[in-house]
């Protein structure tokens, strides 16, 4: 017999694909995020349309989220398992799912930091900002609730960024 879960409560998590954007010199791009007041860093993360193949989806992601793809991108590696986290409570109720699952790619960004467009060409900006920095320190930047995934990251990616 199945328990009743309290009504209201989210309880599925979202299928959703990051992406990890590196430089030559094992640096990755972090973005700030358009709809908060204070920088918030994160990478590229997006969700997973029906049917759509997670390779296809994260290269959707990373174009509709910064204007990079095509040649600009080197796709390096794939994490080894599922990462999840779950919404705070307060953002739960905003939100159709409890959280995400997703699963991470990392690339090699060859391109010219000029070809970086953050929501430009009439589409919603997600982020407002930019910048380089390694992937250890963003796992410390990062909300809250997603640091346990950028620390896995760190783990699952660490041996391509050096």
């Amino acid at each position: 017999m199945k328990k009743k879960q309290a009504v209201g409560r989210c309880t599925s998590f979202r299928t959703n694909v990051g992406a990890v954007l590196a430089g030559d010199d094992g640096r990755i791009l972090a973005f700030s995020r358009a709809d908060k007041r204070n920088p918030t860093w994160q990478m590229v993360q997006g969700g997973v349309n029906s049917g759509e193949e997670l390779s296809k989806a994260v290269r959707r992601e990373i174009k509709e989220e910064t204007g990079i793809w095509g040649n600009d991108l080197t796709f390096i590696a794939e994490s080894s398992h599922w990462h999840a986290y779950e919404f705070p409570l307060q953002v739960q109720k905003e939100k159709k799912f409890r959280g995400q699952v997703q699963k991470w790619f990392l690339f090699r960004f060859s391109g010219v930091v000029s070809k970086i467009h953050l929501g430009k060409n009439g589409t919603h900006a997600e982020f407002d900002d930019w910048k380089w920095t390694t992937l250890s320190d963003l796992a410390k930047e990062v909300v809250t609730f997603k640091r346990h995934v950028y620390e896995a990251l760190v783990i699952d990616f660490g041996s391509h960024l050096k």
